[in-house]
């Protein structure tokens, strides 16, 4: 039996590494030079992580895509909740989003913040 704590760890890994691979697929259409774009979430805190767990396997999808974009071009929105959520340093409004932030906020959901 999985203690709390190692269902959280075994949670945040798999979220972690959903979303790894949810910023490799790329996003059509193919640049006219043939090179790929890539997506950014923006928004990756713990309300927007669907886990189902079954056993030892863990199933993470990702809900809520107003905020997501192209890399280079997304931006979070005016409209970020600071009054009641503690965002990760660099993450505010009109501020690129980037994988490294999406990755700080989903961390964030699983050490208290957001």
């Amino acid at each position: 039996m999985r203690t709390t704590n190692q269902l959280t760890s075994q949670v945040e890994e798999a979220a972690l590494n959903a979303l790894g691979r949810a910023h490799k697929v790329p996003v059509p259409p193919i640049t006219p030079m043939g090179k790929s774009r890539w997506g950014v979430l923006g928004d990756t805190r713990a309300a927007n992580v669907l886990v189902r767990t079954n056993g030892s396997m863990v199933d993470v999808r990702f809900v809520d895509f107003d905020w997501a974009g192209l890399v280079g071009r997304a931006r979070y929105p005016s409209s970020m909740n600071h009054w009641t959520l503690v965002w990760p340093k660099g993450v505010e409004e009109s501020l690129q989003i980037t994988a490294a932030k999406d990755k700080l906020v989903l961390r964030g959901s699983f050490k208290g913040y957001t």
